[in-house]
């Protein structure tokens, strides 16, 4: 896992600064700006038909795409002791608008095929409905995704001694949005094998991020640190075929679904380096069946190629609105094991702290949550 990391990060700086050392071998002083570049593709559409194949019919289309770099600017100082090169850069900015895949796949009907087999490992359901020799026939598939965002603002510097080798690096802000999209699949025109997920939006963004490495260290070490990932609305048209089953109307109980729709509102992760090695996280959980918000603090302590030890520091984890079907479970729970779940009003909070592999649970025996 270290050397994915730390090859990625080489992968990430090692532009500039092969640029930075190539305009050094001609000139002591040098200084290379690019105002901007990019590639642009609009309205791309590409449809098929072939009775033979097992996808006899399809389309794909794309209604914009653009990638591109932009204010590029990289400047390298020389002299006898020293070289100092700084760099900065918009990019690589990647936008995709309306991508749209449709699909006829010949197969049978995934939802029949996922219950028999379901039926089977479980020992339960009608055997001799697992038995019914299944059709092949067709599945019509559809993907839309309304847009793809990827959008940097970086700049850092690379410097040499006859002692040492540095590299800092800065990202401004950084971001990635995949938004609207939307997956179905039906079988056969078969309004109860259909399948629908929705997505509003899934976003991933860097307000301030920047890392220092140097050649005493093989893992970077991260001087300021925050951003945060938020996935809004989401929802998903479970198959009636598929819900009518006990087990997962035993589910769709549990969680208090209404019909076939499964939703979660918000997922949201929210970090930030408050000083060195220490860290605030929030975050929150919201959907028909429950509210939980986690928060507190975490250090990490490691330093050369060791990976950090992470200690938790009054984090804690809140559960609010509990579907009643999952707060008979917890009562149950309190009952088998002979204990309360620490609780602030009607809502469950734990309060955690320790090192990740001897984690404490303020008025809560840890052990019985492992049985």
């Amino acid at each position: 896992m270290v050397n994915k990391k730390e090859d990625s990060m080489k992968i990430l700086l090692i532009i500039p600064i092969v640029l930075s050392i190539a305009m050094s071998q001609y000139s002591n002083d040098t200084e290379l700006k690019i105002g901007g570049m990019s590639y642009n593709l609009d309205n791309l559409y590409i449809d098929w038909t072939n009775p033979h194949l097992d996808i006899p019919k399809g389309s794909f289309s794309i209604g914009h795409v653009k990638f591109g770099f932009a204010n590029v600017q990289i400047v390298h100082r020389k002299d006898a002791y020293f070289e100092h090169s700084t760099f900065s850069f918009s990019g690589p900015n990647f936008l995709l608008n309306n991508l749209d895949i449709n699909a006829v796949v010949k197969g049978y009907n995934p939802t029949r095929l996922f219950i028999n087999n379901y039926n089977q490992s479980i020992g339960h359901g009608n055997p001799n409905m697992s038995n019914v020799p299944m059709q092949k026939g067709e599945n019509d598939i559809n993907f839309h995704l309304g847009g793809i965002e990827l959008l940097f603002a970086s700049k850092g510097s690379f410097d040499i001694n006859k002692y040492n080798k540095l590299v800092d690096f800065q990202i401004d802000k950084a971001r990635f949005r995949i938004s609207n999209a939307l997956i179905s699949m039906m079988y056969n025109n078969m309004p109860a094998s259909r399948l629908l997920i929705k997505m509003l939006d899934f976003i991933i963004e860097l307000t301030d991020f920047s890392i220092e490495l140097d050649n005493s260290q093989q893992i970077p070490r991260v001087k300021r640190l925050s951003g945060n990932v938020v996935l809004n609305n989401v929802e998903m048209n479970i198959p009636e075929e598929l819900i009518l089953q006990p087990g997962f109307k035993e589910l769709s109980d549990l969680l208090g679904m209404y019909g076939n729709n499964f939703k979660i509102r918000q997922i949201s992760i929210k970090l930030k380096q408050v000083n060195d090695g220490n860290y605030q996280l929030n975050s929150s959980f919201s959907a028909p069946f429950a509210m939980i918000t986690l928060n507190g603090d975490y250090i990490m302590h490691g330093s050369g190629s060791q990976m950090p030890d992470v200690f938790f520091d009054n984090l804690s984890f809140e559960v609010r609105n509990l579907a009643p079907g999952l707060n008979e479970l917890v009562k149950q729970w309190e009952i088998q094991n002979n204990q309360k779940i620490p609780r602030k009003g009607s809502a469950i909070f734990i309060e955690l702290s320790g090192p990740l592999q001897d984690l404490k649970i303020k008025d809560l025996d840890i052990n019985k949550l492992k049985n």
